[in-house]
């Protein structure tokens, strides 16, 4: 069993702002299921249930031939809200504040939480392999 805790948080420098870094924690389960729901849901309200449905197939059609990519299927702000630890901006860690960010950052720290949080995925399936 893996449990996630303050100690895998990773403080990460803020490429286009000098001086600036961001914590992340690595997403849990939780925290990943209801990224995957939250995008789920916004697709059932855009598309309705039909083309939910052949939208999730053609994505099952891309995962069996290895192209899908994992963080499509995640929400940007459940993401961000779950994995930004601290930051230095001088603004509290808020949700209200971390709908601000620009969509540079936005998108550089998407990216950072998927990739530790999809990092220590793959690990733990590793030692549970093992």
């Amino acid at each position: 069993m893996a449990l996630l805790g303050q100690g895998d948080e990773v403080q990460v420098d803020i490429p286009h702002e000098p001086g600036q870094h961001m914590r992340f924690r690595p997403l849990t389960g939780r925290d990943l299921q209801r990224a995957r729901d939250a995008t789920s849901a916004r697709l059932l309200k855009m598309l309705g249930s039909d083309g939910l449905r052949e939208l999730q197939q053609d994505a099952r059609g891309a995962a069996d031939e290895g192209e899908a990519d994992p963080a499509a299927a995640l929400d940007v702000d459940t993401v961000l809200e779950a994995g930004i630890a601290g930051w230095t901006y001088s603004e509290a860690l808020m949700p209200a504040n971390i709908a601000r960010l620009d969509e540079a950052t936005r998108t550089w720290a998407f990216g950072e939480i998927v990739r530790i949080s999809l990092r220590t995925a793959a690990a733990v399936g590793e030692s549970d392999a093992a």
